[in-house]
């Protein structure tokens, strides 16, 4: 770049809350010849100085609760078009009939609904009332990483149905028109045991059809469309692009939580850890203490090498390693390496208890994939009852599992290619030159020496 006649070469250097910058001096030969000027500009990072919390938490936060609301509306809208398309509904300008049905006890009407013929309004006022509140279904997409909260609902949700249970009740609603009767609270309040799931709706709904679609002129059609279209219909997640694999073309990457993907991770990091006995110079792990490593790590426990302050910790006894062993990225501050992940979650006594680390690696693939591509839990619980042998605890508690999130670099096909050499010994980029020895050259025309400047 030329400005007046001076030729110089400007390097930025970006970072993430920073930018550093220097200009060189350079001759007629285009060498650097002295520093013109240099220095940093920091600006905020975008989060709180305190949490670390992205500053657009908040506004994300307040945008989904306009989103659900106004969802809300346009489904509570839908509903009653469609009510009034059916007849179930007067019309907006009859007022009186409107008075006379927004007085009636929604909760009575529901119960009646399972033994009594419905007037027609009657029987729209009691499925509106179902669609105000349909109760929590788990998205276990959604629900990713909230495994304690999930088990906290998942309680609360049993609670609730054993109350169902012994006060012979046949409904949610028949249950809550009995408290309402009484005067007691018919809402969800934390330590009162009301915390409906959307099965429970579902199953009101159906009863109150077999009940009354004998005595009104709707088709199976408009109560289908009733049903799925619009008081239980969820849209459904969009899809993350897990993007395209490092080596093998039109090939998606493996999700993390894949066997394969903990397999490959644990051989990478495994093969590139180095230890000193004492004075003894820096070494790879040995055959023996490598297979004594990975034997840990794939029943889910870590390799713990330093504790909270970076102090290196004498290594596990387990893994045949002499005393005063140091590991090399505890000097560097890491305090541990992860075994299994997946494992490390599906060994639980609540979930698959000891049987996952004895199912055989496909099977365990399987299950996984499942997992990973199911949204609705009940699928999940009828899979678990009728294929995996779980009990109904067991079942439960899968279903809203969250396994590890997000995906590697590599797609499954490159990870079994790779797997067989890591398990020979060799590290990463050994590996990869095996498999995919021109997976990094780039370049076309003609070959040089050096690259000119």
């Amino acid at each position: 770049m030329t400005t007046n006649h001076l030729k110089y070469r400007l390097g930025i250097d970006l970072g993430t809350n920073s930018i550093g910058w220097a200009a060189v001096n350079l001759n007629a030969d285009g060498e650097p010849h002295g520093v013109l000027d240099m220095g940093v500009r920091i600006f905020p990072d975008g989060r709180e100085d305190r949490s670390d919390v992205s500053n657009a938490a908040a506004r994300r936060v307040a945008r989904g609760q306009r989103r659900r609301r106004d969802r809300y509306l346009d489904r509570r809208d839908n509903l009653l078009d469609k009510l009034r398309e059916f007849k179930l509904m007067p019309k907006p300008e009859d007022e009186t009939e409107l008075k006379s049905l927004l007085a009636l006890d929604p909760y009575e009407l529901r119960a009646q609904a399972l033994d009594e013929l419905l007037k027609p309004f009657q029987l729209g006022r009691a499925l509106f009332h179902l669609n105000q509140r349909r109760g929590f279904k788990s998205n276990r997409k959604a629900d990713s990483g909230a495994e304690s909260e999930a088990g906290t609902t998942r309680e609360a949700i049993n609670e609730l149905r054993e109350k169902i249970r012994k006060s012979g009740a046949r409904t949610l609603g028949e249950f809550l028109s009995c408290r309402h009767k009484k005067r007691e609270t018919v809402r969800a309040r934390d330590g009162l045991g009301l915390y409906p799931d959307r099965a429970m709706y579902q199953d009101e709904f159906d009863k109150i059809r077999n009940a009354q679609q004998l005595h009104h002129t709707l088709t199976s059609e408009q109560w289908d469309n009733l049903r799925d279209a619009i008081i239980f219909y969820q849209r459904d997640l969009q899809a993350v692009d897990p993007g395209l694999c490092l080596f093998e073309e039109k090939e998606k990457r493996a999700p993390k939580a894949l066997p394969a993907f903990q397999k490959f991770r644990m051989l990478q990091e495994v093969n590139n850890l180095r230890l000193r006995v004492g004075t003894e110079p820096e070494r790879h792990l040995d055959e023996d203490e490598r297979n004594r490593a990975m034997k840990r790590l794939r029943s889910g426990l870590p390799i713990k090498m330093s504790d909270k302050d970076g102090k290196p910790l004498e290594p596990t006894r387990d893994l045949g390693l002499p005393s005063r062993t140091a590991f090399n990225l505890a000097i560097g501050g890491r305090r541990e390496i992860k075994g299994d992940q997946t494992a490390a979650l599906m060994k639980k006594p609540a979930l698959f208890g000891k049987n996952w680390l004895i199912l055989p690696f496909d099977e365990r693939s399987e299950i996984v994939r499942f997992l990973l591509e199911t949204e609705d839990t009940e699928v999940v619980k009828r899979k678990a009852l009728g294929e995996w042998g779980l009990t109904k605890a067991q079942a439960d508690a899968v279903s809203t599992v969250s396994l590890p999130s997000g995906y590697g670099n590599l797609s499954e096909k490159a990870i079994h290619k790779l797997i067989p050499h890591m398990e020979a010994g060799l590290i990463y980029s050994e590996a990869v030159s095996r498999e995919y020895p021109h997976h990094s050259d780039f370049r076309v025309g003609e070959a040089l020496d050096s690259l000119p400047y």
